[in-house]
């Protein structure tokens, strides 16, 4: 038996005491074996050992599947509406301990249980220490993150992407993007240090749990970006996706007048009938009926 294996053996047991399991459902890749708590619930705790990095780890993972309403969807865009895992934890990331902690989101090629990594998101090719992560590298990682996911339905599905795996081949494949949030040790010796590892990543990581739970409910979401109607007021030209981003982020998913969120639509604040443009300065959010009300007057 490898030393790593009975490693594995040690921090599974740790595993299943620290989170109060009786039973754990396996996880595992050609770089990775390991387990998580269970496979039906979209944020789960895992633990396991990486292969290419030669250490164990211990954290939380938000799966891209659809489970009920594609909570990885729900989560990305309530992030880019209003971020609160940096906001709420920026005591942590200053302490000591935020240097342990590993934050970013890893993109796999979709084929069933078989998911080639191609890369990972925001990184040279691994995560990012939470000390690091600034509010402007979070949000491009969750922008590209979001690209992952087909706007064809409403970011309610895995994109096509022409990727290229790790052997140089490329291929058109779905992708899916995952949220990893987790701590790294070396080979655990004894059963002991196992335990150690386990009940330090699980209380240093709880109050992430609880955020990424709460971020990916789903409920009363917001619509994205892609779902929202552009009206044209005479303009034949698309709004770009940065421009539709860079608005609902900006108006905070919300319609200006009457702060509702259903029924929202991008509308001119100056026509382009009177010279209006589609950059996101001359861009809002309103709702249907507050968009009617308003006609073509500029206000």
């Amino acid at each position: 038996m490898e030393p790593w294996e009975l490693g594995l053996d040690y921090v599974i047991e740790a595993f299943k005491s620290v989170l109060g399991l009786k039973e754990v459902s396996p996880l595992g890749s050609p770089k990775r074996t390991g387990v998580c708590d269970s496979k039906e619930k979209p944020v789960q705790w895992h633990t396991g050992y990486w292969m290419g990095l030669g250490k164990f780890e211990f954290g939380i993972v938000l799966e891209c599947k659809k489970y009920e309403y594609w909570p990885i969807a729900v989560f990305i865009e309530n992030e880019l509406k209003n971020s609160t895992l940096l906001s709420k934890l920026q005591d942590i990331a200053k302490s000591e301990d935020g240097a342990k902690i590993w934050v970013g989101f890893a993109r796999n090629a979709w084929q069933g249980k078989a998911r080639p990594v191609i890369e990972r998101i925001g990184g040279e090719g691994d995560l990012i220490r939470l000390p690091e992560l600034t509010d402007k590298k979070w949000n491009q990682m969750l922008e590209e993150a979001y690209a992952c996911l087909d706007p064809q339905k409403n970011h309610r599905g895995r994109a096509e992407q022409t990727i290229m795996l790790r052997n140089g081949e490329k291929r058109k494949m779905e992708v899916s993007p995952s949220l990893l949030i987790h701590v790294q040790t070396y080979v655990p010796g004894t059963a002991k240090e196992a335990y150690m590892f386990v009940r330090g990543g699980f209380k240093l990581l709880s109050p992430f749990y609880d955020i990424v739970k709460e971020q990916s409910q789903n409920s009363s979401p917001s619509p994205s970006p892609s779902g929202i109607r552009h009206v044209s007021n005479g303009s034949r030209e698309a709004l770009p996706p940065n421009v539709r981003m860079f608005v609902w982020r900006r108006d905070q998913g919300k319609c200006v007048q009457c702060g509702g969120n259903e029924r929202l639509e991008f509308d001119h604040i100056i026509p382009v009938s009177k010279g209006g443009s589609n950059t996101e300065r001359n861009i809002q959010l309103l709702c249907e009926r507050c968009n009617r009300g308003k006609g073509t007057q500029i206000l």
